[in-house]
């Protein structure tokens, strides 16, 4: 399956974009996100999906505060 590799690259290039502080990178991360939901459902690997999710979770609160800043 080569879905893998693609969503390896997809998470390497949102971290590049995210660290030169590209929201994009944000976009890219969900689109990983969807890859390794995916892949998680059709080899039946829940823990993964579960983890992709979370990780999904974060990221949009990532973006939240990158959008709205830290009130702190």
């Amino acid at each position: 399956m080569m879905l893998d590799f693609v969503a390896g690259g997809l998470g390497l290039t949102a971290s590049y974009f995210i660290g030169n502080k590209k929201r994009g990178g944000f976009l890219i991360r969900f689109a990983e996100d969807s890859i390794w939901i995916y892949i998680g459902f059709v080899t039946r690997l829940y823990g993964l999906v579960t983890v992709a999710v979370l990780a999904m979770l974060v990221n949009a609160r990532n973006y939240w505060k990158w959008r709205h800043g830290d009130k702190r």
